[in-house]
């Protein structure tokens, strides 16, 4: 079935930047390429209230897009089959083209805290497992 939710179809701007090889967030920390670095301190990936992910090394790559280290994952065995979902996705010809197999809730309410505990709402976020890197706006 075709994109259809705003949220879902909205991961296709994020992966599309991830279409063409050595490109996004990935190659950005790999090669130093981070254009401006907001903070090399833990913050924290949240759906919801529930803790997903610590993640340093945060910096913009292509403004607005963000992206950082994992460091380390906390997340429950749905979020996790999402967000690799996502990330294989991702990585394919044609890149996420249909709405994630995942209830609908799942996509929205992500955030990323700082260490102050201030939050700010992003879209769902794009893991590279392989990598240990995440990317979102």
């Amino acid at each position: 079935m075709p994109c259809t939710r705003s949220t879902a179809c909205a991961i296709s701007q994020i992966e599309g930047r991830l279409s063409v090889p050595g490109d996004g967030c990935r190659s950005a920390i790999i090669r130093s390429k981070i254009t401006h670095a907001m903070d090399h301190s833990p913050h924290r990936l949240l759906w919801r209230d529930e803790p997903i992910a610590t993640v340093t090394d945060i910096g913009f790559y292509d403004f607005p897009s963000v992206c950082g280290k994992v460091v380390a994952s906390h997340m429950s065995t749905q979020i996790r089959e999402l967000l690799e979902w996502l990330d294989r996705e991702s990585k394919t010809e044609d890149g996420v083209t249909d709405d994630p197999p995942f209830p609908a809730e799942m996509l929205d309410e992500w955030y990323i805290e700082k260490p102050d505990g201030t939050k700010t709402e992003i879209m769902i976020p794009l893991f590279d497992f392989a990598r240990g890197t995440v990317e979102w706006r």
